[in-house]
């Protein structure tokens, strides 16, 4: 069965070097002071890569550049055709972001125009953005026509996909979480335990689907009591503190 990605995070490690930890000076907006709020929006005049986020393919030999681009409006993500392995998956993580401790919102406009898959069972995670914080996660995927969780909860088979919506995400660890697509409220739920790192990720989540989809729009913000949501560049300590988190962490073989 091939699993979306958020089953397969536990324990998850990131092979890096001090290369890594330049490439994350990019253009990410990420506050980190004390009483101010921490917020991630992705540009669209450059691919992801080059704004701090660490871009996972496998197999390794599918290069980021050919399943995404960017026209400076939008992301566009094509990864039909790459085949359809057991573990294959073209996505995005940036690391040592959530914080379990604060309510967070989550916010994408995105269309789907098409997926293709070789499994019986409904799998739309071509196509997904989701977050992690430890021991909870919570990921959304978006095929066409459905609507699905990280554990494959079925959410939607009505929306129309293929235009344009609004999906926003918003919870709290402990509190559960609110999915809504153009400000009406589509579902309310728990978070899927289990131990994970801290990230945010989006794009194709696993080798039994690809799709075709474009991005133009993706925030993610938490604020702490009393916070004044003042976006400043990440500073270099948060860098390497967030990319110390992800060297930290224990690999599982596939």
């Amino acid at each position: 069965m091939r699993k979306p990605v958020i089953a397969s995070l536990k324990n998850l490690a990131i092979s890096s070097t001090l290369a890594s930890i330049s490439a994350l000076i990019g253009s990410v907006v990420l506050t980190t002071q004390p009483g101010q709020a921490t917020t991630i929006t992705l540009e669209f005049d450059s691919l992801p890569s080059q704004q701090g986020w660490a871009y996972y393919g496998v197999p390794d030999y599918i290069p980021e550049s050919s399943v995404f681009s960017t026209d400076g409006t939008k992301l566009l993500q094509n990864s039909m055709g790459t085949g359809l392995y057991s573990s294959g998956s073209n996505y995005y993580r940036l690391w040592g972001v959530p914080d379990p401790n604060l309510p967070f919102t989550l916010e994408v406009r995105a269309r789907v125009l098409q997926e293709e898959t070789n499994v019986s069972y409904e799998n739309s995670f071509g196509f997904f953005f989701g977050a992690t914080f430890g021991s909870d996660a919570v990921a959304i995927a978006i095929s066409p026509n459905r609507i699905q969780l990280a554990d494959y909860t079925p959410v939607s088979r009505t929306i129309d996909n293929r235009q344009f919506h609004t999906y926003l995400l918003r919870g709290q660890v402990g509190k559960g979480f609110d999915f809504l697509v153009d400000n009406v409220l589509i579902y309310q739920g728990d978070f899927l335990k289990g131990d994970y790192p801290s990230l945010l990720l989006f794009g194709d989540g696993t080798g039994g689907t690809n799709a075709q989809a474009e991005l133009t729009y993706f925030r993610f913000s938490q604020a702490h009591p009393n916070s004044q949501s003042v976006p400043e560049p990440l500073s270099l300590l948060g860098i390497i503190g967030a990319t110390s988190l992800g060297l930290l962490m224990k690999h599982n073989s596939k």
